[in-house]
């Protein structure tokens, strides 16, 4: 049995060298491949002496784009693919029971993540898009039930320590997902329509559509702190989340588009008069940015920042 593992890379090469550290300690075998999409190629400069593989990409196409480019080169006699994110590290045997799992069952296999205290993650599973859904998130109307959903499905598959069928309600988070190649091929895998947010939760809403069940690995477990939860809240992350969400929202919600958007016009307003309350200045250039760049007209250029080809410009909000 052949697996190939794919990590898209940016930045933090510290993070990405334990996340290799981690696989390679776990001994599931397998080809690592990283696709180095950082400004000046750091990480196949300084992975030049690993077991993993380093392709060095002079443009970035985002996170969706980048496992597709591993999988078309490494792929063709792969049995399992497991797409991994460059600030992940493997618990002893996770990699393992993840791998085996796929190869068992076809389905979508997902890591129960931990925090860096080593607490189970909220953020495993996502609320798919919806109505109600973005509701709660941008208004906060329904916010507390759907934050118990999503805790009580985390709670019970890490208790149990056994795999549980994700709710149709919910789906799992991208920082891991691994699956049969075959999956990976007939579902078209991760979209690259999405840069960098919502892809995972289209995938499985994509993959439950075709029959492929999605499943939480309470027997397998990551350390992955997240991503706005460490770093905060950027305008540039803000425009790709917002937009992103509307790609989705396009392609599976039967309501229209613009029902979205005025959500969301509701609830970055409310952000922002509440930072300007709280005279939070960082906030208020963050949720004023946003609105600079106009996230209504659905357009991932202006909102990555992109050029005309799709590919992220080197340059901040």
């Amino acid at each position: 049995m052949k697996t190939l593992i794919s990590i898209v890379f940016h930045s933090d090469l510290d993070k990405l060298k334990s996340t290799i550290i981690s696989i390679e300690k776990s001994e599931a075998g397998g080809t690592i491949v990283v696709l180095d999409a950082s400004r000046d190629s750091i990480a196949f400069t300084a992975l030049n002496h690993s077991t993993a593989i380093v392709i060095k990409n002079p443009r970035n196409g985002g996170f969706s784009w980048g496992h597709h480019q591993v999988f078309a080169q490494f792929g063709s006699d792969a049995d399992v693919f497991v797409c991994a994110n460059p600030d992940v590290t493997f618990t002893p045997s996770s990699l393992q029971t993840l791998i085996r799992h796929a190869s068992e069952n076809e389905g979508l296999y997902y890591p129960v993540q931990l925090t860096e205290h080593g607490e189970p993650a909220t953020y495993s599973v996502h609320p798919t898009i919806s109505l109600r859904d973005s509701a709660a998130r941008w208004t906060g109307v329904g916010r507390k039930r759907r934050s118990r959903e999503v805790l009580a499905a985390v709670s019970r598959t890490y208790g149990s320590r056994c795999v549980v069928r994700i709710s149709p309600n919910l789906c799992g988070s991208g920082a891991v997902i691994a699956m049969r190649a075959s999956t990976w091929r007939t579902t078209g895998g991760l979209s690259t329509d999405f840069f960098l947010f919502s892809e995972d939760r289209e995938f499985g809403h994509r993959a439950a559509v075709a029959g492929v069940q999605s499943f939480l690995c309470g027997d397998a477990l990551v350390i992955h702190p997240g991503g706005f939860r460490m770093q905060g809240v950027t305008a540039k992350g803000s425009c790709e989340s917002v937009v992103s969400e509307q790609i989705y929202w396009s392609k599976w919600v039967d309501h229209p588009v613009f029902a979205l958007i005025t959500l969301q016009i509701i609830g970055i307003g409310a952000r922002l008069i509440w930072a300007t309350i709280r005279r939070d200045h960082r906030k208020i250039q963050t949720w004023r940015a946003v609105f600079k760049y106009r996230i209504w007209k659905m357009r991932l250029e202006p909102a990555a920042p992109r050029l005309a080809d799709g590919f992220r410009r080197g340059v901040d909000l």
